[in-house]
């Protein structure tokens, strides 16, 4: 039974990861930078009240948060022609359930790494198609005992994108399809089920440095979790989220962002807010 309980809190709980400990897509971020290192700092902060059930109502309080703070470093080259990168990001921050129980979960996170390589590039037109894989490492900070807060996941789960950037006229379009799939969780022996996430933002350069725009992204868990082989009915999350987001350039070496996104629907899921910055830096 406490396995059981400590899946169906794992289905809801660890989902804060892909909005916390993951980075999402900002204007330009899919575009091909010139050869180089570039580093990034993303602030995150998620909040909750709630979480829901497989029919998107309300089955519970919470007073969850999750402050972290990625450090991203992205080094670009080309090889015979075709743009190569390799990235990683390091995670740290606090996880904090307050109402349903007492918990708290700080220090490293789940660190990623991977490669990517531009399919396709057309800088006359502006637009690009892109591949990318990453690998989360089980690094981060994480208490079998722990239903609600843990910063890292116990085992290894990677990530397949497809990424997709375009300029019409002031226009900036960038989107995302990612696939992520998990090895088994040992201590609980929970499997986690494939999840599809799709990304997007829309954003109008209106002026030279200043850009504004919307955020879209939703996903869906492509089965249910299994708990010792046995599996979880109608345990698998969705959840849809938009918001606004701003831009800045400083520089030529400096920019920022800042984005809001509110949970707009959820299943098997927290309902709540994020809240981003990002500070980018090229060397």
């Amino acid at each position: 039974m406490k396995n059981l309980m400590c899946a169906l809190s794992l289905s809801m709980l660890l989902l804060w990861s892909a909005s916390a400990q993951a980075v999402f897509l900002d204007p330009y971020d899919n575009a091909l930078f010139a050869d180089g290192l570039y580093g990034s700092v993303y602030a995150n902060l998620y909040t909750s009240d709630e979480r829901t059930d497989s029919r998107g109502d309300k089955v519970g309080d919470t007073d969850f948060s999750a402050l972290v703070t990625t450090v991203r470093a992205s080094y670009y080259k080309t090889l015979l022609n075709v743009p190569v990168v390799f990235q990683v990001g390091i995670p740290f921050g606090e996880v904090r359930e307050k109402k349903t129980a007492t918990e708290t979960s700080t220090g490293l996170g789940d660190i990623w790494f991977g490669p990517g390589v531009f399919l396709y590039k057309n800088p006359e037109t502006s637009t690009y198609l892109s591949y990318w894989f990453y690998a989360y490492a089980p690094t981060g900070e994480f208490d079998k005992n722990h239903s609600y807060s843990n910063m890292g996941w116990n085992h290894w789960y990677f990530e397949n994108q497809l990424a997709f950037s375009k300029v019409y006229g002031k226009f900036i379009l960038d989107a995302n399809i990612n696939h992520f799939f998990h090895a088994e969780e040992k201590d609980n022996q929970v499997e986690t089920p494939d999840r599809l996430e799709l990304e997007g933002s829309l954003a109008y350069q209106v002026t030279d440095k200043f850009i504004a725009g919307l955020n879209l992204e939703g996903h869906w868990d492509l089965g249910d979790y299994k708990v010792a082989g046995a599996t979880l009915q109608d345990s698998g999350a969705t959840r849809y989220e938009v918001g606004p987001v701003v831009g800045y350039t400083f520089n030529d070496k400096l920019s920022a962002t800042l984005r809001w996104n509110h949970d707009v629907s959820s299943k098997n899921d927290l309902k709540g807010d994020s809240y981003w910055l990002r500070v980018a830096y090229t060397f």
